[in-house]
């Protein structure tokens, strides 16, 4: 005898095969794009990035408020911390997620004149493992470095 089962509701009668088959096409059809990359990540999504794949594609001044902008040219999605030193010698700090190929920006009022700013950033698949991504590089939570 075969085995079929029955699914709550429906009359459509389905076997195990045509029932697992489904479910397997469904299932790579829907997976991630981080799954699906060619980019080699560990189990947490997280990947080596090319020293110089982020870059500055633009600085201004407005009166005492310093922007810097800029691109992700990365193999793949990164996940930014961003700083603008402020005139009392404080870091004004943020993060985000930045896609291959896009652009992020950040700014500062009181910004020191030095125009003194800060990248780091670290190679993140999928953004739910950001924060563990950034808990494998050893000085990410530290202040960025003096000049």
């Amino acid at each position: 005898m075969r085995r079929t089962t029955y699914l709550p509701a429906t009359p459509i009668r389905l076997t195990w095969s045509t029932f697992l088959a489904f479910w397997l096409l469904t299932t790579l059809a829907t997976l991630p794009v981080w799954a699906q990359s060619s980019i080699r990540a560990d189990q947490d999504s997280c990947y080596e990035t090319r020293d110089n794949c982020v870059e500055i594609i633009d600085r201004k001044w407005r009166n005492n408020q310093y922007m810097v902008k800029w691109r992700n040219n990365c193999e793949g999605r990164i996940y930014v911390r961003k700083c603008i030193l402020k005139a009392d010698g404080e870091w004004s700090c943020g993060a985000t997620g930045v896609a291959k190929g896009r652009t992020t920006s950040w700014d500062a009022y009181n910004a020191h004149s030095s125009g003194r700013h800060h990248i780091q950033w670290v190679g993140v698949q999928n953004w739910t493992k950001d924060w563990v991504c950034t808990g494998k590089i050893r000085d990410w939570h530290d202040d960025p470095p003096r000049y």
